[in-house]
């Protein structure tokens, strides 16, 4: 309340500044007045009197101007004097003064675009929870010249049952096509297959309905999918009674099991459905094969390079049991680095260059 008086006050003391100044001006021409009929009682003549008077009082002008800054408005009056100064150069150049405006609305809205796309891109989190505890594995052979591939079924199996510091290690074939049928006109949507266990992985769960178990992944198991939210909006008018519904996947009964929340896109924000990974038995036995993504979360307490020293471990372990491992070894980041880490510095030099030319 009382900052609000303050800002009244000032602003009445604007609107009367000419009554104020004008009142300002008689109070010191009384006191000069009254100080130069003193030294003539003195027995000065009128000019040396008015020269001492102004001596003893001070310049009127520098006086002036200390009492219309302890009124506290100099800030409004300059910036008011700024304002009528601008609307009086935009009156006398109007074409150069739209160029203007719109060079700065351009500027403004591109500097809000960049850091839109820097902030969903690299600032803001993975959708999943506790995105900073997941991990990216993938396989390593730097003899063979390979210095990153995709993971193989046997050594997936190993990575996730030996290790001490993951809490979960899901798998991903993300190469799959399913030409959906007998919903309106057939189109085509990316799918993946994943092992049950990616959703309670990345921490997210279905919006509706529910998520794969381990008996989804039994050969000769019911034929499911998980529909993404964008999918089940557009080709399914957002009707929760898809779940349990059959739908026709490449020619295939498939029967809807859930649908994902509208920010989940995983590997990448292409696919739009997910069925069960199924792993052929031959799989199981190379060592060699390159086929999947491997995705983990760490156990709480721990980090990123004691992650990697137990993958080193086991990778020894395998290479001694098996020779196909001999040059295998596991390397392992970050989930969000592994996302962006390729296009971060990227966008961050785009925001620096554009700041410093705008």
């Amino acid at each position: 309340m009382r900052a609000f008086d303050r800002l009244r006050h000032r602003l009445r003391a604007i609107l009367r500044r000419g009554r104020l100044d004008s009142e300002l001006s008689e109070e010191l021409q009384f006191h000069l007045q009254r100080e130069i009929d003193q030294n003539i009682v003195r027995g000065l003549t009128p000019g040396e009197a008015r020269v001492q008077a102004l001596r003893t009082i001070g310049g009127m002008a520098q006086i002036a101007e200390e009492c219309r800054d302890a009124r506290g408005t100099r800030p409004l009056e300059i910036l008011l004097q700024d304002v009528r100064y601008g609307v009086g150069l935009a009156r006398k150049s109007p074409a150069f003064t739209g160029a203007a405006v719109l060079t700065l609305a351009l500027g403004m809205c591109a500097t809000t675009t960049i850091f839109s796309v820097v902030y969903s891109v690299v600032l803001h989190p993975l959708p999943y929870r506790d995105p900073e505890r997941l991990v990216s594995v993938w396989t390593r052979m730097p003899r063979s010249g390979m210095p990153r591939a995709n993971v193989g079924a046997a050594n997936y199996l190993d990575w996730r049952d030996r290790n001490h510091t993951l809490g979960g290690l899901a798998l991903v074939r993300a190469v799959a096509n399913y030409n959906l049928t007998g919903e309106g006109d057939p189109e085509r949507f990316l799918g993946a297959r994943t092992t049950a266990n990616l959703f309670s992985v990345l921490g997210v769960q279905p919006v509706i309905g529910r998520a794969f178990t381990a008996d989804n992944e039994k050969l000769g198991a019911l034929r499911v999918v998980l529909l993404s939210h964008r999918l089940w909006t557009r080709r399914f008018a957002s009707d929760p009674g898809v779940v349990g519904r059959a739908i026709r996947l490449n020619g295939e009964p498939y029967t809807v099991l859930g649908v994902m929340p509208p920010a989940f896109r995983f590997p990448t924000n292409e696919f739009d459905l997910w069925v069960p990974l199924f792993l052929p038995p031959d799989e199981l036995q190379d060592r060699v094969g390159f086929n999947y993504l491997a995705v983990g979360r760490l156990k709480p307490g721990f980090t990123l390079p004691q992650l990697s020293a137990d993958m080193d471990v086991i990778s020894a372990q395998l290479a001694k049991q098996y020779p196909a491992n001999k040059d295998i070894t596991a390397g392992v980041t970050f989930l969000l680095d592994d996302t962006v880490g390729k296009v971060r510095q990227a966008l961050y030099v785009l925001l620096g260059r554009w700041d410093a030319c705008c």
